[in-house]
């Protein structure tokens, strides 16, 4: 007879970083590597490798992907860490493209002592399908479930519990373990990259960006890979899927260069291998908060997103001078970097994005794209003005998409332009835009081109720029010097 309820039913449940969701986002893309041994999604359903995860708190992330705090190795729990507990934003989506059945190593035969009828292994990544225990001489081999069960502490670590009874003796003070775990060393490039597969049409790695809108209508604003965009073949393709996905929308790739390079060497080390794209926020070097490290596109994109949400989700504020969750700025070797404002000026200068203590709080420091200085027009140079144009192409695809093959007559294209400019009024009210207007010219729409459907509509838009360089001019004015006389 099963067991009915009554009175009190008490439960405790661990403490969460809570995520303050905004009425409107921007949404990053983060791809990696995760401790995918302790996804609760394992079974039984499949693993989540290269399946993007739509995650909206704390505990969906963690519940899918497993948590670590080894962010060397498992680069999207630096990630969550940031986004959902630094930075308390939310959604996020992450890609996770560390496969148990490819990436891991064999751990030969280990003798472990049983500690109050357990026996630990505490090396991160354990998988239990592949564990088998045995007596301590190898002689005997115990039975999953009916000798010992298994599960993952706190600490992920995998933790066997010998039953009473069973098949181990009482008196047995030591178990042979042999077992297989994660190997994040064996992700690289490739990974990370992916493709698109010709014949199933299943896209991996960075191409998985172009499932995001399809899955959850949600158009993408960053994209970050951690760990690996320093690669510039990663980083590569990164700007390459971008540009055009979905063949209509566009985000940013924010991408870490080089932190074992110093920085008087680092404009040569990126434009040496091509980190030089409108559509790519370069960030450098690495970061260090309450003892742990961080990469700094990770640290930047948390910080854009918290600008980004306190306008309204408009990424037309530059997250140049705003808060970095930093305590110092480390080379990828963990030894200090400390600059000053005119090295972190240069480093500005160089399309870089760099931290800056100047009053006692680190601050995320630079406002141009990885473009600058081959470019200098607002548009593909600053990094707010070129979100802005992004944003506002993007938006206006979703927004007006019911009108697509609508009939070509002049109450509906009459309805785009005055929507349109309806809209963008209201950006410009918000102070999101300093102009803007919406056109339908007669010489952009040849009768060539209207017989075959084809509708163009013109937009003005002019984005604020950030205020970069504020000059103060200081004069001495003698005529104040009449105060020595009184009235």
């Amino acid at each position: 007879m099963a067991r009915e309820g009554h009175g009190f039913k008490l439960t405790e449940k661990q403490m969460s970083p809570q995520a303050v969701t905004p009425a409107a986002f921007t949404l990053p893309v983060a791809i990696g590597t995760a401790p995918i041994n302790l996804s609760k999604r394992l079974a039984p359903l499949a693993a989540p490798v290269n399946v993007p995860i739509l995650a909206w708190t704390y505990d969906e992330a963690v519940a899918a992907l497993g948590f670590s705090y080894d962010f060397k190795n498992f680069t999207l729990c630096e990630v969550i860490h940031s986004h959902f507990e630094l930075h308390k934003q939310s959604p996020i989506v992450l890609i996770n493209v560390l496969d148990p059945a490819q990436h891991y190593e064999e751990v030969e035969s280990t003798v472990l002592p049983i500690i109050k009828r357990q026996v630990t292994i505490e090396a991160e990544g354990a998988l239990i399908n592949t564990l088998e225990v045995k007596s301590a001489d190898g002689s005997t081999t115990y039975i999953k479930n009916t000798d010992y069960g298994t599960a993952y502490n706190a600490l992920g670590q995998l933790v066997i519990s010998v039953r009473p009874g069973a098949g181990i003796p009482a008196g047995a003070t030591s178990v042979s373990v042999v077992y297989s775990k994660l190997d994040p060393s064996s992700v690289g490039a490739t990974e990370i990259i992916g493709g698109n597969d010709a014949v199933t049409g299943i896209n991996t790695g960075l191409y998985l960006i172009e499932d995001v809108f399809p899955r959850w209508q949600l158009v993408p604003g960053y994209l970050l890979a951690p760990g690996y965009s320093d690669n510039p073949l990663v980083a590569a393709n990164m700007v390459s899927r971008v540009a055009s996905i979905n063949g209509l929308f566009k985000a940013r790739a924010v991408t870490d260069l080089d932190a074992s390079v110093r920085y008087n060497e680092i404009e040569q080390w990126k434009n040496d291998n091509g980190y030089r794209d409108p559509h790519q926020i370069n960030t450098y070097p690495m970061a260090v908060r309450s003892g742990r490290t961080y990469r700094m596109s990770t640290l930047y994109v948390g910080t854009a997103c918290t600008v980004d949400a306190a306008n309204s989700g408009v990424p037309a504020e530059s997250a140049s001078n705003k808060r970095l969750m930093a305590d110092g700025l480390v080379y990828s070797d963990g030894s200090e970097m400390v600059i000053g404002k005119n090295i972190a000026d240069e480093i500005n200068s160089a399309g870089i994005v760099t931290g800056l203590n100047f009053t006692g709080n680190f601050v995320a420091w630079g406002n141009r794209t990885a473009a600058f200085p081959d470019f200098n027009d607002p548009q593909r140079a600053f990094i707010p003005v070129r979100g802005m144009f992004d944003w506002v192409q993007n938006n206006f695809a979703v927004q007006f998409w019911s009108k697509v093959d609508g009939m070509m007559n002049p109450r509906n294209t009459g309805e785009i332009v005055d929507g349109g400019n309806f809209w963008l009024n209201g950006l410009v009210a918000s102070g999101f835009l300093l102009g803007g207007r919406i056109e339908f010219f007669e010489s952009e729409n040849p009768a060539s081109d209207l017989m075959q459907g084809i509708v163009r509509f013109h937009f003005y838009i002019t984005p604020p720029g950030p205020m970069q360089e504020i000059e103060g001019i200081f004069e001495y004015d003698i005529s104040y010097l009449n105060a020595l006389f009184g009235a």
